[in-house]
């Protein structure tokens, strides 16, 4: 899980690459207290060769999470995260 800072109205890019599994990227707003449950921002992910834009509503820090859904897999990968309008 990796943490970035982005104003209101602002685009959080991400993309995957160089990984030999199926990995996944996807952005996560901060929670409130507990019962919150985190949610993906814009109901997507990125894979490899199709990287994500979702755009920020409020400022603060977003979380880039980096997943697979085959537990078993894990290994190398290249994360691209980037913050702008």
């Amino acid at each position: 899980m990796y943490k970035v800072a982005a104003g209101a109205g602002q685009h959080v890019m991400a993309s995957v690459t160089g990984s030999s599994y199926p990995a996944k990227a996807y952005v996560l707003s901060a929670c409130t207290p507990s019962p919150a449950t985190p949610a993906c921002l814009g109901g997507s992910y990125a894979s490899e060769g199709v990287p994500i834009s979702v755009s920020t509503t409020t400022a603060g820090d977003y979380f880039v999470v980096v997943d697979c859904d085959l537990a078993a897999e894990s290994g190398a990968y290249t994360l691209t995260v980037t913050v702008g309008p």
